[in-house]
């Protein structure tokens, strides 16, 4: 979608309540992203309605089904454009969901995916711009 200050973004929009999330693919058998282990995965969020939701979360797939887990980002509901910046440390940490790790393999990754918490999505609106790792 055309965002008025951004250009082109990614819009996420849900109109019920059903659980859902946003995938971006990387659409091959996955990618080495080793060298990003103590990296940074950044990403811009604006939300424009953000429902009942007051938490969005992140996280990666491998492309063997393992998965990091869901990590918490409390997004700013004001409107404007917010940059976040999650360790790679902090999403591996969370690989089976409790904090104590997993199976998630950085050789193989296939998605980032971005989602409003389960049962609060209902009117969720929110955009998404320059998602990328850095060192």
């Amino acid at each position: 979608m055309d965002d008025a200050e951004r250009g082109s973004v990614l819009e996420v929009s849900y109109l019920t309540d059903q659980f859902a999330g946003i995938v971006i693919d990387s659409n091959t058998p996955g990618l080495d992203m080793s060298a990003y282990e103590t990296g940074v995965l950044n990403f811009d969020i604006k939300v424009v309605s953000a429902g009942s939701n007051t938490t969005y979360k992140v996280k990666l797939d491998d492309h063997n089904g393992g998965s990091t887990g869901e990590f918490d980002v409390s997004a700013d509901n004001s409107g404007d454009w917010s940059t976040y910046s999650v360790n790679m440390s902090d999403l591996l940490a969370n690989v089976d969901g409790n904090g104590v790790g997993g199976n998630m393999s950085l050789t193989t990754v296939k998605a980032v995916v971005f989602m409003a918490t389960f049962g609060q999505v209902q009117d969720v609106v929110f955009r998404l711009d320059n998602v990328y790792f850095s060192q």
